[in-house]
């Protein structure tokens, strides 16, 4: 357990680091995807290290399409509470105001596919479809969900890593998207108990929400 402790205070003090230094930088488009990948490896690495052996068995074709299935409906749920959200924020803040909050939302992603550089996309595009749903899901649901369910039971445990999954995506309009996304991707780690299910249904939320993004572009 203490071990746990040390890497989960590892990398979360790694990432604040990594958070403060490439905003009083302001990095050119290149450093951006450096940090974004150094965000991704702390991730993965952290939860292989901190996630017990158990947690990930190679998926059937029954579970492969289970996978599928969930990141369609996690999707589709996304999509509702994302409206909802808009709607909510529309009785306090102007539309031209909600567009600016999207557009923040969605800034890192977008400026990295808009500089028409094919290297940078296809690395983009690989890390939202595949490095994300890897390390995320090892990371808050392997390691995180794995130890803290024990100490504060599994459904706090599913809210308290979906809650700090929603609060490193530094999302302001898109939180409560994220945050219900980290709450269904624990609850299939729990029903499951193999994390490959879980990064299956990620990477499929990516794809879907990365074809949106290069539509809207």
């Amino acid at each position: 357990m203490d071990r746990n402790r040390s890497l989960l205070r590892f990398v979360l003090v790694s990432l604040a680091l990594l958070f403060l230094i490439a905003n009083l930088l302001s990095p050119t488009i290149e450093y951006s995807l450096i940090f974004l990948v150094i965000n991704q490896a702390l991730l993965g690495v952290g939860g292989f290290l901190g996630s017990p052996n158990r947690v990930f068995r190679y998926p059937t074709m029954k579970s492969f399409f289970q996978g599928i299935l969930w990141g369609l409906m996690i999707f589709v749920v996304n999509s509702i509470v994302g409206s909802i959200t808009i709607t909510i924020a529309s009785f306090f803040l102007e539309n031209e105001q909600i567009r600016k909050m999207i557009s923040q939302d969605q800034a890192g992603v977008v400026s990295l596919l808009k500089t028409g550089n094919p290297p940078i996309i296809l690395i983009m595009g690989f890390l939202l479809i595949f490095g994300a749903p890897l390390s995320e899901e090892l990371f808050f649901r392997g390691f995180l969900i794995s130890s803290w369910k024990e100490n504060v039971g599994t459904i706090r445990a599913i809210f308290l890593s979906a809650l700090l999954f929603s609060i490193l995506h530094f999302y302001v309009l898109q939180f409560p998207q994220v945050l219900v996304s980290g709450i269904l991707l624990g609850t299939l780690f729990i029903r499951t108990k193999n994390i490959a299910i879980p990064m299956i249904a990620h990477g499929i939320v990516n794809a879907l929400g990365l074809v949106i993004v290069l539509i809207q572009l």
